[in-house]
């Protein structure tokens, strides 16, 4: 970004998250408590973003563990 002849470079600050694979379903040998558990993490991922002051949220990998959720399967 410049401004006149001053350059002014923004800080990048990326957290990664991988695969968490939200389902509405605990899938598996999961525990009974896997939809409270996995909005828990949510909201943990929330709460790193902000103490980091990251700048952007990336997410590699599956963000839902169906490929086609309809659109109120994961409304809580």
């Amino acid at each position: 970004m410049t401004h006149g002849s001053t350059y002014y470079m923004r800080e990048l600050r990326i957290l990664t998250v991988g695969d968490i694979h939200l389902s509405d379903q605990s899938p598996g040998k999961r525990s009974e408590t896997y939809r409270e558990d996995i909005l828990k993490k949510c909201e943990e991922i929330v709460q790193i973003a902000k103490d980091e002051d990251a700048t952007h949220l990336l997410f590699l990998g599956d963000i839902f563990d169906n490929k086609n959720p309809a659109r109120t399967r994961h409304a809580t």
